[in-house]
C-alpha cells in the first residue's frame, strides 16, 4: 500500500479506528489460538484476525496483525523462537487477501474460494516435501485457512461492499 493509499484509508477511517482494529485482530488471533490449544483441536485459528484486517483495512494492517500476533506468541511462550515461521504464513495470508480485496477480487464466493486455494497452496509449497507431516497437513491447512478466509470474506462483504465500489476484479 503506497503512502497515498494510506492517506485514502485514513480519510475513510480515522487512524484510531485502524489501530484499534489492528489490536483487535491480534487479540482475536491470540484468543482463538489459546481456545484452540485449550480444547486440543487439530486446527490453528491464528489467522482469522489477520485475514479480516487485510480484507477490511488493507495489506499493511494485515501484515502488522500477522507479525505482531506471532511476536506476542513468542513473548507469551518465553521466546522459544518457533513462532517466527508462522509469522510468514500469516503474512502470506495478509498479502493474498489484502491484494485481492484491493483489486476488487474478494466480493464473491468464488473469489473467497480462490483466495483459500492460493493461501493454502502457498503455505503448503513452503513446506519441505521430506517432512513426514506434509500430506497430513494438507486437509488441516485447507480447513483452517478456509475458515479464516471465509470469515474475512463475510465481514468484508458486510462492511465494505455497502460503502465502497469493490465489484470490479482488475
Amino acid at each position: 500500500m503506497t503512502g497515498s493509499n494510506w492517506r485514502q484509508l485514513s480519510e475513510k477511517r480515522p487512524l484510531r479506528l485502524i489501530l484499534l482494529l489492528i489490536v483487535a485482530g491480534i487479540a482475536l488471533n491470540a484468543l482463538l489460538n489459546f481456545l484452540n490449544e485449550l480444547l486440543n483441536l487439530p486446527l490453528f485459528f491464528d489467522t482469522i484476525g489477520t485475514a479480516t484486517a487485510a480484507a477490511v483495512l488493507g495489506t499493511i494492517p494485515g501484515l502488522i496483525v500477522a507479525l505482531f500476533t506471532n511476536l506476542l506468541f513468542e513473548l507469551l511462550y518465553g521466546f522459544p523462537l518457533i513462532h517466527y515461521p508462522f509469522a510468514l504464513c500469516g503474512m502470506a495470508t495478509a498479502l493474498i487477501v489484502g491484494r485481492m480485496a484491493k483489486q476488487g477480487c474478494f466480493s464473491t464466493l468464488l473469489h473467497a474460494v480462490i483466495a483459500t486455494i492460493l493461501v493454502t497452496g502457498l503455505l503448503l509449497a513452503g513446506q519441505s516435501i521430506l517432512s513426514a507431516s506434509f500430506l497430513a497437513r494438507v486437509p488441516v491447512n485447507l480447513i483452517d485457512k478456509s475458515i479464516a478466509v471465509f470469515i474475512a470474506f463475510y465481514i468484508y462483504t458486510k462492511t465494505l461492499k455497502k460503502t465502497d465500489s469493490i465489484d470490479t476484479c482488475s
